[in-house]
């Protein structure tokens, strides 16, 4: 029965996810190889970058399923990411991303997914902005910014959508299932005009020869070309 309900709750968050017909979801739960496989509708592979440490345990309460481990701690130029190429799909104005990450420590600029041009304009990012805060950034006419406390060693069930009119971000603790929420005044987010690649571990507005990277563990990153609505967040988090 154990082995019943572990399999029940990742294939259930992963298969109501893929229901709400994702631009990009990248499971990141590659056992070996370089391939960052994207399972949505645009099937934008990422390339594993400076060797993430692959197979790692899962985020998700039931324990199944596997992670992607990104050390931060490591120097400038080695520190590991998935780099995306840029697609024209992602221009969507609204959008929601879902993704799973316990940090080891917290680092500030750690980003778990980028997608900014080099001048740090339009686009969107969520990271760490200090060592007990992430923050969920979206340009429109300049950057919003809305943020919730982290800590580190805490699983967490992060969504952040932009939905038009707000920026919203909820963070879900997976060990007490805790939700708390921050919004922002926002409009339809302004993609990058310079086709900047997404990364997922690193920022893409800077040089990875001197970006901050992650230090942690992440885990199905899904993208949505759309704000989902509450009672759809809802349901992910019961998941």
């Amino acid at each position: 029965m154990n082995t019943i309900l572990k399999y029940s709750n990742r294939v259930l968050l992963e298969q109501y996810l893929r229901s709400l017909n994702p631009l990009s979801l990248w499971a990141l739960d590659e056992a070996s190889g370089t391939a960052a496989i994207d399972q949505g509708s645009l099937a934008n592979h990422g390339v594993y970058t400076n060797s993430p440490t692959l197979g790692q345990a899962s985020l998700m309460p039931s324990g199944y399923g596997q992670s992607a481990y990104f050390n931060g701690t490591l120097s400038a130029g080695s520190r590991p990411y998935v780099t995306i190429p840029t697609n024209a799909g992602y221009d969507t104005g609204t959008f929601t991303i879902v993704a799973l990450v316990k940090f080891a420590t917290v680092i500030t600029g750690g980003a778990i997914v980028n997608w900014r041009d080099a001048g740090n304009n339009d686009g969107f990012t969520i990271e760490p902005s200090n060592a007990t805060s992430l923050n969920f950034y979206c340009y429109d006419t300049a950057f919003r910014t809305c943020a919730l406390a982290i800590a580190a060693a805490t699983p967490y069930l992060i969504i952040a959508r932009c939905d038009g009119t707000n920026i919203k971000l909820a963070r879900t603790n997976l060990t007490t299932g805790v939700t708390t929420a921050a919004s922002a005044s926002c409009g339809n987010m302004d993609a990058p005009n310079t086709s900047p690649v997404v990364r997922i571990g690193l920022v893409s507005h800077v040089s990875p020869a001197t970006a901050a990277g992650i230090n942690g563990n992440v885990q199905l990153v899904t993208w949505i070309g759309s704000s989902i609505s509450d009672a759809q967040v809802a349901e992910i988090q019961r998941l």
